[in-house]
């Protein structure tokens, strides 16, 4: 009975392992565009607001793996919408300060000249807001 039993067992073994071996094989790939679609998407939206806009979201489906990461970003990007937004609105009440008393002062040109030195720093600036966009106030 040794004789007959031990090729089956051997055959059994080969079927096992073929089979365990497909299990992993597609586990693994399930697995692998489970997790690499998600990140796909974040690193499009994180290079897009890398390039200065920040009006996007991060947003995932609901069963999405990373879905707590996006939040966190998210919740960071919202952070710094409203600092930059801060930043931009201090910075356009400030040139606007500056180009009245600049109008004002016409006709004395020494303190004209330092207010367009001034005014120069501001428009460079400003030169590095107009990329950002920061969207709607939140």
């Amino acid at each position: 009975t040794g004789d007959v039993l031990r090729p089956l067992f051997i055959y059994i073994s080969v079927i096992d392992l073929i089979f365990v071996s497909f299990l992993v094989v597609v586990i693994s790939m399930w697995m692998l565009k489970k997790t690499s679609g998600p990140l796909y998407r974040m690193s499009q939206d994180i290079v897009k607001i890398s390039q200065g806009d920040l009006t996007l979201n991060i947003n995932l489906r609901e069963k999405d793996e990373f879905k707590e990461v996006a939040q966190e970003l998210n919740s960071a990007l919202k952070n710094i919408k409203k600092l930059f937004r801060a930043l931009n609105e201090k910075y356009s009440r400030v040139s606007a300060s500056i180009i009245e008393v600049q109008k004002e002062s016409a006709g004395s040109g020494a303190i004209r000249s330092d207010f367009s030195t001034v005014l120069a720093r501001i428009e460079e600036l400003e030169a590095e807001f107009r990329p950002l966009k920061f969207g709607k106030k939140q």
